[in-house]
């Protein structure tokens, strides 16, 4: 699986091979657990997370990877072939590890509006001073990205009023 992995993206040019990057990222999404899964996308979400990239780049991308049978083409749905590349492809590994901080914080925010929700909305749940600030930092990245970062809640009106804007915010952007 390595073997056509490398083989599908070194045959792709400079400009291909950073829309793959960003395209099998989006294809990616971390569990609760920490553990990574693949995540079926649509080509309009890959259109959409990759505004500067022209479609038929964007094409040429999925269909390199479909014809060595990574990604699976169903429709508009894409999605990697296989968990198993998640782990055997080194240059996508250190790719996903990159994300590994921002999943950690997303997880542990989705975690924390439970608890908030739980504790019926106890003030003492809240964020406050440097946590705070690391959040709105992330919250910043994240909705730069909303389709790989959905907001971390069944439902925003269970958030923090402060976080609730910025999942508002985010849904209608990604609408």
């Amino acid at each position: 699986m390595q073997t056509a992995a490398d083989r599908a993206y070194g045959a792709l040019p400079a400009g291909q091979q950073a829309i793959a990057r960003e395209m099998l990222r989006s294809m990616t999404v971390a569990r609760r657990d920490g553990g990574l899964a693949r995540r079926p996308v649509t080509r309009d979400d890959l259109y959409a997370g990759l505004p500067g990239a022209a479609r038929a780049d964007i094409d040429a991308v999925l269909d390199a990877f479909a014809a060595e049978r990574l990604t699976v083409l169903d429709g508009d749905k894409a999605q990697l072939s296989h968990d198993v590349l998640l782990r055997a492809w080194p240059r996508l590994r250190g790719w996903l590890e990159e994300d590994q901080a921002n999943w950690i914080l997303h997880g542990q925010l989705a975690d924390a509006a439970d608890a908030w929700h739980d504790s019926h909305d106890d003030p003492s749940f809240l964020y406050r001073g440097a946590q705070l600030t690391a959040l709105q930092e992330a919250v910043t990245r994240w909705s730069a990205d909303p389709a790989r970062y959905p907001c971390p809640h069944r439902h925003p009106a269970q958030l923090p009023a402060g976080q609730r804007t910025s999942c508002r915010s985010r849904s209608a952007a990604a609408a």
